[in-house]
């Protein structure tokens, strides 16, 4: 497949590519640049990863990678 990058530097990734890799507006891909080439990356928060894995009687954080990031911060404040 090929596509083309517009003025603005932007590319459209082809229909088939993000129905294939799950792509909707808003996901997160990360970029990587070896040698001559781009390699995009879908990126998959920690709670979406776990999502339905564990059971809980208590409310999960909905960005559980921020709030992971914050009592990681508060512990090593707390601690050093």
């Amino acid at each position: 497949m090929i596509t083309e990058i517009d003025k603005k530097g932007r590319i459209l990734l082809p229909k088939k590519v993000r129905e294939k890799l799950q792509l909707e507006e808003g996901n997160k891909l990360r970029i990587e640049v070896r040698d001559e080439s781009i390699i995009l990356t879908k990126e998959i928060s920690t709670a979406e990863k776990y999502a339905g894995k564990f059971k809980s009687k208590i409310r999960i954080p909905e960005d559980l990678d921020e709030f992971l990031s914050k009592v990681i911060s508060n512990w090593w404040k707390e601690n050093t």
